[in-house]
């Protein structure tokens, strides 16, 4: 924040400029993840020999989630209750 006040003359950043920089170290995490050897793995599979001499291809998942304020705060609610239900009946 103290770089964004100094070049901005002061003054505090305002919410937009937030959300761009939020935006784009998102995108540049993305770009450092996605690097071309992932790619290639993705694409095609890593052969990986397992415990038992075999060699198996194995491809990588990246699990996304995207929901609105209204899904995440319902999904929210349900986690909790099923946290307190869990803890009621003696799963955790």
């Amino acid at each position: 924040m103290t770089f964004a006040a100094e070049n901005i003359g002061g003054k505090g950043p305002n919410p937009s400029f937030l959300v761009h920089c939020a935006r784009e170290m998102y995108h540049t995490q993305w770009s450092i993840i996605l690097d071309d050897e992932f790619l290639e793995a993705y694409r095609h599979g890593m052969v990986v020999k397992c415990y038992d001499q075999i060699s198996c291809r194995f491809y990588p998942w990246i699990f996304t989630h995207s929901a609105d304020y209204k899904k995440k705060y319902i999904l929210t609610m349900l986690l909790e209750n099923l946290t307190d239900l869990n803890h009621i009946l003696g799963y955790f």
